[in-house]
C-alpha cells in the first residue's frame, strides 16, 4: 500500500460513525501526570541544586518532597486534639514574626 492509500484509509475510517467494533483501551497511562506551576526562584534554585548534588533529576526531588508531605499529613490523622488557647496563641505569634518555636 503507498503513503497515499494508507492516508486514504486513515481518513475513510475516522470518517466512518460506526463504532460498533471499536473496543475501549481502559489501562491506565505508563507515565505520570505533570503540573507546571510557577515557583519562587529560591525554591526551584535549591530544588535544582539538590537534584545536581545527587545526581538525579529535579523531578525525582519533588516526588520526594510531595511523598513526604502527604506521609507527613496521613500520619497526624484525624483524630481531636486538645490544645490551650495560650498555645494557640503563642503559636499564631510565632508565625506572624515569622519565628520558629524554640524546642521545648
Amino acid at each position: 500500500m503507498s503513503r497515499a492509500e494508507d492516508i486514504r484509509a486513515a481518513q475513510e475510517s475516522l470518517e466512518s460513525r460506526d463504532w460498533s467494533d471499536a473496543v475501549v483501551d481502559d489501562t491506565p497511562p505508563t507515565t505520570k501526570g505533570e503540573h507546571v506551576r510557577p515557583v519562587p526562584e529560591r525554591h526551584r534554585r535549591r530544588v535544582m541544586e539538590d537534584a545536581e548534588a545527587r545526581g538525579v533529576k529535579p523531578g525525582a526531588i519533588l516526588r520526594e518532597i510531595v511523598e513526604a508531605h502527604y506521609a507527613t499529613l496521613d500520619a497526624a490523622g484525624d483524630e481531636p486534639i486538645t490544645v490551650r488557647p495560650a498555645d494557640v496563641v503563642r503559636a499564631l505569634a510565632q508565625v506572624a514574626r515569622r519565628e520558629r518555636p524554640a524546642a521545648a
